[in-house]
């Protein structure tokens, strides 16, 4: 079992699954000295907690699978249950290169606080496999990423950075923003950390594609941050003072927001590109 404070924003002063565990299981709760049995119940429990603690952080909507006569018409026609959205079929096989960027599949948050960094996110493809999607990322000095992306509910699995190996559970949608844009949206979240990673692939063209990666705990802990540095000394509170007389502490935040929040083009790779 997986205590976590994933979604709590103060990062540790508390874990989300705590009081999910509580629920199910009991306040008082510890991991025995010996494993437990198999417990089939207890079982149900755990994947029912599971289920509540990703449909509270939900960013998306799943699709629902069929059902009924619906889902007997397809069983008979040898069709898939889960049937992936058309737009996928407008990815599949497509790979876009983007230009050099500080930007990961990690938040800026985790990747600072593990000190976990990559090369920055060079190119963005993907691939249909029996029914699944998969998105491909690619953050140089050999960092590859393989994702399948779930557009029914969160899908499981495991994500190897530089060798430090995280859970993470992703889920993705298609959907139509203000601007009559078609979007997919992919939720990334690490259920063991604080964080979420939140991508927005922009469908722009037929061979341009914009990126916008955020992330939660968003830019706004930044705020937060800069306003209760630790000045424990004269000198420190003097240099703090200087700085803030000389330097636009506003153009400050709006480079520190643009690491949060980046927004990439992503260029289509053409048979011309790969010759």
């Amino acid at each position: 079992m997986i205590v976590s404070n994933a979604g709590n924003t103060e990062f540790f002063q508390g874990g989300g699954m705590l009081s999910l565990f509580a629920k199910y299981f009991g306040a008082g709760f510890t991991r025995a000295a010996a494993p437990l049995a198999k417990n089939r119940q207890a079982t149900a429990r755990l994947r029912r907690a599971q289920t509540d603690f990703f449909a509270s952080r939900a960013w998306i909507t799943p699709l629902h699978e069929p059902r009924g006569l619906a889902r007997l018409w397809r069983r008979l026609c040898g069709r898939p249950l889960r049937p992936l959205p058309p737009l996928c079929a407008r990815l599949a096989g497509r790979a876009f290169t983007l230009p050099q960027n500080n930007s990961g599949i990690l938040p800026v948050f985790m990747r600072l606080m593990q000190n976990n960094h990559t090369a920055g996110l060079r190119s963005l493809s993907f691939e249909v496999e029996g029914n699944d999607l998969y998105a491909c990322f690619d953050e140089g000095e050999g960092e590859q990423y393989r994702i399948a992306l779930g557009f029914y509910g969160y899908r499981h699995a495991t994500l190897s950075v530089r060798g430090e190996v995280y859970r993470i559970a992703v889920a993705a949608a298609f959907a139509v923003n203000e601007d009559g844009c078609r979007v997919l949206k992919i939720d990334v979240v690490f259920p063991e950390f604080s964080h979420t990673r939140r991508i927005k692939v922009f469908l722009t063209a037929e061979d341009t594609i914009r990126l916008r990666l955020s992330e939660v705990p968003d830019k706004q802990v930044v705020d937060g941050l800069l306003s209760t540095l630790p000045v424990t000394t004269p000198r420190a509170s003097g240099l703090l003072h200087f700085f803030k007389g000389r330097i636009n502490l506003d153009y400050v935040l709006l480079k520190v927001y643009d690491k949060f929040e980046p927004e990439l083009i992503g260029k289509l790779v053409t048979d011309e590109m790969k010759e």
